[in-house]
């Protein structure tokens, strides 16, 4: 169910709508949220909240009619003000505009927790927020995105799936096509399905409007058809860059531009993570005394996932054929080959790799099945960029800090952010991990940080992710300084790239990050310094032992590096 704003479902609409989850809501908000579905437009709390009170009394009548509620109760509830999120003017025009959303959301908590109106009490707010990283970011994400857009619309503009350039900018030289005009010629269905699915039908619908004569109305509407395809196809990205040592973030792109699109890519989108989703795996895997020179088959696997229906899962590598050679869990992840990780899930099992995700800071629902070790549940860049940074700190998960002080009108301090760090790791684990995922940077899929943005003076380790059908690219980098990640892909998931190679997020999110790092390198040594690296691994795993003679293709009994 859509609420506007690209928000979609009842959990979404409560924490965009009133910041906290749907099992949460009271009934004067569940109410407006039911209201709103006769017509998300004209019932929009952000914009007319006296109309949205008028909706909500109607359903709060019925429920009253009905008896799900007394009338003690309705005359209470209707007089209740409505306190919806206001895109107040600061945020929509601060530098960081879905970061200030996302600490006016933390502060309303922290002050119903410590009885304050940061509206209305003078506050001062202090936050992590680094302006000149920000400025940065957001530079390199408009550079990188715009060229993306070129792509795409170039891409789906005609039949062959040839590439024109592997060099994204290039499309920007490129006239006379009309874009995504082989998309909507053949995905008719799509159009119709998005057409039903917008405000105007639905609210068309609920005055009575004949269903079949609305579509051909619609369909028929230039103008409207226009905006809805420019909606639709908008590519879009989320990017946060935090210190992984002190949690700070500085820096916060929810999306591509406040104007267009208030939905925050980075905190308020779950999406699938495709291979950024293998470490978790591998750590796994290291955790529990799996070597890195630990050796699985490159070849097909059939795995019978329901024994009544015969169902299989069989994944195969998304990028190269299988070699049907024995490989490493070293360059398994730095190649990110589906065949090994799928392998090494059925020795780790599901619920190890969901437990070490859940430790080391991801939150969102895990299916605790093979196809995990790939990347299906949906999670937030927010939750894995906060995982990531525990492999990067050595260890710890570190919740993150938007916050650092608040102050009253007088200048007492009232809050100050202390740091809320636990073991989620052992630093042997974290280390090791650390190292198998340089191999990503230094030989494996994220190798365009070295060879594309000149990064071969860091000490950085990452992984790349790309989910089905290339609608979903995700890269996340790690320096002992700064831990990034990046998303790009469209709102709606029927939209996506067109090839799998601008489809991987070594060709899409890797970029965004790639071009913030060579800006902030240009800034001088404050922001990420060569001089600053990562520990070593464990002796026993470093690449100059001879390592064929520790280890055979067994995995070690005992935890190694410990």
């Amino acid at each position: 169910v859509e609420f506007g704003y690209n928000i979609y479902g009842v959990e979404t609409a409560a924490q965009t709508f009133f910041h906290k989850s749907a099992a949460d809501v009271d009934l004067s908000e569940s109410a407006v949220l039911i209201g709103m579905l006769k017509g998300i437009s004209i019932y929009n709390p952000y914009r007319y909240p006296e109309r949205t009170a008028r909706r909500r009394n109607v359903v709060l009548s019925l429920m009253r009619d009905v008896g799900r509620i007394d009338q003690v109760a309705y005359d209470s509830l209707r007089v209740k003000e409505i306190n919806a999120f206001n895109s107040s003017y600061a945020i929509t025009n601060s530098i960081a505009p879905y970061f200030a959303q996302h600490v006016q959301e933390w502060m309303e908590r922290w002050g119903r927790d410590n009885g304050y109106d940061f509206k209305q009490d003078g506050l001062v707010v202090y936050t992590s927020l680094d302006s000149r990283m920000q400025q940065l970011a957001d530079a390199a994400m408009h550079k990188q995105l715009d060229c993306l857009q070129t792509v795409v619309d170039y891409q789906w503009s005609r039949r062959s799936e040839a590439l024109w350039s592997t060099d994204s900018c290039a499309y920007s030289e490129l006239t006379d096509y009309t874009p995504f005009k082989h998309y909507w010629e053949s995905n008719p269905e799509y159009l119709n399905q998005m057409i039903r699915e917008t405000a105007r039908f639905r609210t068309a619908r609920a005055r009575g409007v004949d269903g079949s004569e609305l579509m051909r109305t619609l369909s028929s509407d230039a103008a409207f058809l226009d905006s809805l395809k420019a909606v639709k196809t908008r590519l879009e990205t989320g990017l946060v860059a935090m210190n992984p040592q002190t949690g700070h973030v500085k820096a916060w792109l929810g999306g591509r531009d406040l104007a267009t699109d208030w939905f925050d890519h980075v905190d308020k989108a779950a999406r699938q993570p495709g291979s950024t989703f293998k470490p978790f795996l591998y750590t796994a895997a290291i955790d529990n005394g799996w070597s890195p020179y630990y050796t699985l088959l490159d070849d097909s696997l059939k795995y019978v996932t329901n024994e009544e229906t015969g169902e299989e899962w069989n994944p195969v590598n998304s990028s190269a054929p299988m070699s049907g050679e024995m490989i490493t869990l070293r360059d398994g992840l730095a190649r990110s080959m589906n065949t090994i990780s799928a392998r090494l899930i059925l020795e780790v099992g599901p619920p190890q790799v969901a437990f070490i995700a859940r430790v080391m800071g991801v939150s969102s629902p895990l299916a605790e099945v093979p196809a995990l070790a790939l990347g299906v549940s949906d999670v937030t860049l927010y939750e894995m960029t906060t995982a990531y940074s525990a492999i990067a700190n050595g260890g710890f998960r570190i919740e993150p800090i938007v916050v650092t002080r608040i102050e009253d009108a007088q200048g007492n301090v009232l809050f100050e952010a202390e740091q809320n760090a636990r073991q989620a790791l052992s630093p042997e684990t974290a280390n090791t991990m650390v190292d198998l995922m340089r191999g990503v940077i230094q030989r494996g899929t994220g190798i365009r940080m070295r060879t594309q943005f000149g990064h071969s003076d860091l000490d950085l380790a990452g992984k790349t992710g790309t989910t089905q059908n290339s609608a979903d690219g995700w890269f996340i980098a790690m320096h002992p300084d700064l831990v990034t990640g990046a998303w790009v892909g469209f709102n709606d998931r029927r939209v996506t790239f067109r090839t799998d190679w601008w489809g991987q997020g070594a060709h899409n999110a890797l970029l965004v990050v790639g071009d913030f790092y060579q800006r902030l390198k240009g800034s001088g040594t404050e922001f990420i310094s060569p001089d600053n690296r990562f520990p070593d691994p464990p002796v026993l795993y470093q690449d100059e032992l001879d390592f064929e003679d520790r280890f055979d293709d067994r995995r070690p009994r005992d935890r190694v590096g410990w």
